[in-house]
This record gives C-alpha cells, structure tokens and sequence, in this order.
C-alpha cells in the first residue's frame, strides 16, 4: 500500500508545483460575436476552465476558413474584467445592441493571453494589421483579414471611459462591415482588471531587503531611455554610464545628452521588440546600441543581444551576454551587478552598476518601470509543508496497514482434530 500512497502524494505535489506556474494577470476575458456566422462555430469549452492562447488562435483560424472572406476585428482594451460586461447599469450599451441581433454570440471569461492569440494569426499566413484608436481607420480593409484596434487609455474614470469605447467599437464595426459585410468581432483586453493589484502592489519586505534593493528606487527620469508607440514602450536605465571597450585599448563612455535619441521598432508578428538608442560621444562618433528583446508563449521576454554600429569607428557587431536578463511581461528586470555584452573579437559594452530593463511596458504604466517580479522559487514554504507533511501520513498509513496485515489469530493452542471447547454461561 506504501507504493500508491506515494504515488498519491507525487500526483499532488505536481498539482501543487503547477498552481505555482499560473500567470493570472494574462487570463483576460473574450465576447466574439458575427451576424452571418453559423452558431454552430461557436468554440465549445468549459466556462469554469482556462482557455490557452493557441486553442484560441485555432479556433478564429476554424472560423475564418468556414466563413466566406471574413473580418476579425478584434478590439484590444487596456484592462477589462468580466464583471464589466455583466455589471448594471452596462458601460458597453452598443456593443450589446450589435450582439442582439448576431448569429454567432461566444463569450469566453477566462482566456490566456487574447490579444497575442489573435495576433498569433500572423503565423498562420493571414495578413494581420494592427492600429491604434488614435488612426484614422484603412481606407480599404479588403486585403486585411485580422484587423487589431487597441484601444487607449483616458482621464476620465473607468465607466465614462468604457462607454467612450463602446461608442467607438460600434461606430468602428458599422464602418467595417459597410465594406466586407462579413464582420467578427472581438473584445478582449491586455491584462485583466483582477490583476491591476499585482501592478501597483508595494515590494514586500524581501524585495525591499538591502541587498535587492539597489540604487534603483531612486532614479531620475532624464537618465531613462524611454521610447515607445502604439503597441507599448520600452524603458532602460542604468546608475552610471555605460563603457565601450574596443580591442585597441580604446573606450568610449555612452553618456546620454541633449543629442542622445531613442527609437522603438516593434515587431510585433514576429514578437521581436528593438529599443535603438543613438550616443554621441564629445568628438561627434556617433554610436548606436539595438536592444533586442524577444518573448515566448509562456509570457517571459529576453534580452540576450545587442547590435552596435558605428560608421566612424568602422564597427558593426552583434554582441552577447552570459547573464540571464529575463522576466515576465509587466514586470522589469534588475540588477546592481556588472552586466556585460561582447562578441568573439572582445569589443565589449558594460554597464558596470547593473541595470533595470523592461520591454512591452503597457499603457496602464505610463512611462514608469512595472513592479519588481517576485524572487519566489516555485517550491515555497508552502509547497514544502505539504509534501512534509503527505510524506509523513504516507509512512504512517504504510506502517498502520502493514501492522494490520501482520496481525495473526492466537490458535496455536487449538486442535482441529478434537472437540471444540465450549464454556456455557452456567459456568
């Protein structure tokens, strides 16, 4: 019995271990609707489970195949919860007038990662387009079959800014469908509002330690390369400057000055995000240092490259860096220590007081880093309590059924060939 006890005990801890690796700030609801779409492409799921980012991706493709020459017009917004589509009296008044009359009604609460799955359709050869609220609307959407329109972020409180919205969604899918008459919506979000308290959460006591806390709590804003578009920002800062080292004995240091630009170029098909910043030494070399960041499908983005070009000093190089520079969407990395990036023929850039870096930087935080990511190991304390404790139940279970197998009846005394003794009660 001891053997599937500990089976028992296995199967719980890796149940354990896989609560620690869910992302609840990618789970953001789904409402997709289309009036000339059968309801039976509606995508069939369980509403009390998570729905993953390709099942989602799969599903629209199935959509678009079935459907003659369709539209996805997925509206992105900032933050959104399932309480607002349920909540009365409803900010989304038009967008519900347009799902009243649909053919096609889904409604998913809890999807990972929405907006990256329908831009994943990029890779399934449809032509994505990606705008803004703030452009003005493709005069001609007939070669488009994804069109992503993000939705921005107001003054005004949140119901006033959801009802602006849902003006613009419905005015937006009017005008789309006066031009391909086969129109599906989409209304998803980046984050979900549940998470927001992630955002904005004070370091706990282990973060704000001395030795994590570093120099980066008190930064100026003139000394961050911050650039960005309509698809996010990107933000670096280091304490002091950092130092180019050439093979010659030769050093330049990369100050930032009133010459000093940034650039953003997002890919956002090829999930590739590229912060360019242009130093200008005291002689006039112009050096350009491209930051290369990439993600991948478990929310966590990389910096691993940087390319620097010099037209002067005759350098065009991709270099590396041995630390591991990553974390998860939303939140930045850091760190006080040396960090240095070269390549084979040691022409070599360090930031010699560390740095903290952080891509895909959404609207909701403005022009200031996220919060640091916990450093919390996926075995907490919690975790190991809890095979602790199964580990001991599984011992004792075992040695209590073992003790009940070894129990044995006291009848070495007995003859089975004589007459069995019987005591009456008179006795």
């Amino acid at each position: 019995m001891g053997f599937p006890v500990g089976i028992l005990g296995l199967v719980l801890a890796t149940f354990c271990v896989g609560l620690s690796f869910g992302n609840e700030e990618s789970l953001v609801p789904v409402l997709m609707w289309g009036y000339k779409n059968p309801a039976d492409l509606k995508f069939s799921h369980n509403s009390l489970h998570n729905i993953e980012t390709s099942s989602l991706t799969t599903h629209i493709q199935k959509i678009i195949e079935k459907s003659s020459n369709p539209l996805v017009l997925c509206f992105v917004e900032p933050i959104l919860s399932v309480e607002d589509f349920s909540a009365q009296p409803t900010a989304f008044s038009h967008v519900k007038d347009e799902i009243s009359q649909s053919k096609l009604l889904d409604y998913m609460p809890s999807v990972y990662s929405a907006a990256e799955g329908v831009r994943n359709l990029a890779n399934e050869g449809f032509k994505v387009k990606e705008i803004s609220d703030t452009d003005s609307f493709p005069q001609d959407i007939a070669d488009i079959d994804v069109l992503i329109v993000k939705l921005s972020e107001s003054d005004d409180d949140r119901f006033s800014t959801l009802a602006k919205h849902d003006k613009f969604i419905s005015e937006t899918y009017r005008r789309a469908f006066e031009q391909r008459k086969n129109v599906i919506g989409v209304l998803t979000s980046e984050i979900s509002l549940s998470s927001i308290a992630s955002l904005i959460r004070y370091r706990r006591d282990a973060g704000n330690s001395p030795e994590n806390r570093s120099d980066f709590d008190n930064f100026s804003m003139k000394d961050v390369f911050v650039a960005g578009n309509n698809n996010g920002r990107a933000m670096l800062y280091a304490k002091t400057p950092a130092t180019l080292y050439l093979p010659n004995g030769n050093k330049y240091i990369l100050m930032k000055n009133s010459k000093t630009t940034t650039t953003l170029d997002d890919r956002v098909q090829s999930e590739i995000q590229r912060l360019l910043v242009t130093y200008f030494t005291d002689d006039g070399t112009m050096i350009k240092l491209r930051f290369l960041f990439t993600k991948d499908q478990m929310n966590k983005w990389y910096l691993k490259n940087i390319e620097l070009e010099s037209p002067k000093l005759e350098i065009k190089t991709n270099l590396t860096t041995s630390s591991s520079i990553t974390s998860t969407l939303n939140h930045p990395y850091n760190t006080p220590r040396e960090v240095e990036f070269a390549d084979e023929n040691k022409v070599r850039v360090v930031f010699s007081s560390g740095l903290q870096v952080q891509p895909w930087i959404p609207d909701l935080l403005g022009e200031k880093f996220g919060d640091m990511e916990e450093a919390v190991t996926y075995f907490t304390v919690g975790i190991w309590m809890g095979l602790f404790v199964m580990a001991i139940l599984a011992v004792i279970f075992t040695l209590g059924i073992v003790m009940i197998m070894d129990i044995r009846t006291m009848d070495r005394f007995d003859d089975a060939k004589g007459k069995t003794i019987t005591i009456s009660a008179t006795d």
